[in-house]
């Protein structure tokens, strides 16, 4: 709820937007990693690890991407490439983990979750305009998409490696 007054203030209160940009590029990936991490509670141990790596993985290289590009801090300016790179393995790490998950439970999602926030951070430090809050908005949409991709290949592997 707090997300959406957020989103609905920064959209209409012109003096708002950028404070609202900032929180947003903070906050958005944080919140699918957990949500992600929070799905494979319970479940094998050593599946736990993984999907908790790899998602704290994620949340270092997305919010490097965003210290760096979104708020210029030159010494993480300097490490977007790394951080980029990190967000590539989770992202590739998070499709491992579904594959894993799938077959002991029959159903994955953890890399859609990474995938939204590792997406989120490659695309705002490469897009960062004058109005913040737009390039958060778009950003989005764009980790949104990412973490499709990732869910639907997970989805994919997870069927083609389907234990007998």
């Amino acid at each position: 709820m707090a997300a959406l007054v957020l989103v609905i203030g920064g959209a209409k209160l012109e003096a708002a937007r950028p404070v609202v940009g900032r929180i947003l590029a903070v906050a958005i990936p944080i919140v699918p990693v957990l949500l992600g991490m929070k799905r494979v509670e319970g479940g094998n141990p050593s599946l736990e690890r993984l999907a908790s790596a790899v998602g704290w993985l994620a949340i270092l290289g997305a919010e490097a991407c965003v210290a760096g590009a979104f708020f210029h801090l030159q010494w993480l300016t300097l490490a977007l490439p790394v951080a980029r790179a990190l967000c590539a393995i989770a992202v590739v790490g998070a499709v491992v983990a579904q594959l894993w998950e799938a077959r002991r439970h029959g159903k994955g999602r953890v890399a859609g979750y990474i995938g939204i926030a590792a997406g989120y951070g490659v695309f705002i430090s490469t897009h960062v305009g004058k109005d913040p809050f737009l390039s958060v908005f778009g950003a989005f949409f764009v980790g949104m998409f990412v973490g499709g991709a990732a869910l639907l290949v997970g989805e994919l592997l997870s069927r083609a490696f389907r234990q007998p």
